[in-house]
């Protein structure tokens, strides 16, 4: 095992150097589906966001005209 407390020359020689005759493994998940899945989120947070101010306004509204 090795020792992990030597600073950051340890870290340099642990870093991997990939030579051009191994290829980077592909992803796990395709890049279309990953941006898929990230407009999907960010689709949810601005409806989310949305309907957060539109409630609170017409709480806020409610509460005035009592």
């Amino acid at each position: 095992m090795q020792d992990l407390n030597n600073g950051i020359g340890d870290l340099k020689r642990l870093t991997l150097v990939r030579s051009d005759a191994t290829p980077a493994a592909p992803p796990a998940v395709p890049r279309r589906r990953r941006r898929k899945i990230m407009w999907l989120i960010v689709a949810v947070f601005l409806t989310t966001a949305t309907l957060y101010v539109a409630l609170f306004e017409i709480l806020l509204n409610r509460a005035l005209y009592r």
